[in-house]
């Protein structure tokens, strides 16, 4: 058993706490030679999540999101935009507008600026070797992890991604195979549709055949 020290960003404060993980070469009678963490095990080169959606995400060596941040990283994403000429000097009137998405930067100084209640320089001095700083790559890959977990969850499908090598392409291969899955079989809310998004109007033709055309107005 094994004890690190990690960073944990949750939705209210910051805190330094100790993770566990577990090699069960000592009692496994097979030699499998795994070893156990919060939200995978490792074995042979791979990591194997454990199904469902954890409460903290790990997005790196040492720390973990909490599930609660990550959706609200995703939904400032989708919903919140910007228009940065808007304050520019010299910008011409009634010149079209180009809307930018939050980006995941901004999602950080964000949760810096509003949760930062410790310095990185007083747990450097405790003996603390990470600071509580939120990095743009954190961001993304919490985004990254959660996606692919719900999609795994969604087809009774283990996400398994290498364990070794750089952190920014682990989820590559994985990302790949669902845009795959997506492109051969569809989105799941290509089978739906209701009387709120859906517009149904029938006519005859001049043989007295029926013809039915269908309007989505909007997703629901």
């Amino acid at each position: 058993m094994v004890h690190i020290l990690d960073i944990p960003f949750i939705l209210s404060v910051r805190v330094s706490v100790h993770s566990t993980s577990i090699d069960c070469s000592l009692r496994c009678q097979s030699d499998c030679k795994r070893s156990f963490h919060n939200n995978f095990y490792v074995s042979q080169g791979f990591r194997y999540y454990y199904g469902g959606i954890p409460d903290f995400i790990q997005v790196g060596d040492h720390q973990f999101v909490e599930h609660k941040i990550v959706r609200n990283w995703i939904d400032l994403m989708l919903c919140g935009w910007s228009v940065p000429h808007l304050f520019q000097p010299n910008l011409i009137p009634d010149s079209p507008r180009q809307w930018h998405r939050l980006s995941a930067t901004n999602c950080s100084k964000v949760y810096d600026l509003t949760f930062s209640q410790r310095e990185t320089s007083t747990l450097e001095d405790a003996g603390w070797p990470w600071g509580f700083k939120l990095r743009t790559e954190h961001v993304w890959d919490a985004f990254v992890i959660l996606s692919l977990l719900r999609d795994c969850e969604g087809r009774l499908h283990q996400l398994e991604v290498p364990h070794t090598g750089l952190q920014k392409d682990r989820f590559t291969t994985a990302m790949r195979q669902r845009n795959s899955q997506f492109v051969r079989d569809g989105q799941p809310e290509i089978d739906h549709w209701c009387r709120k998004c859906t517009r149904i109007y029938r006519e005859y033709d001049g043989d007295g055949r029926e013809i039915a055309c269908m309007s989505f107005l909007s997703a629901c």
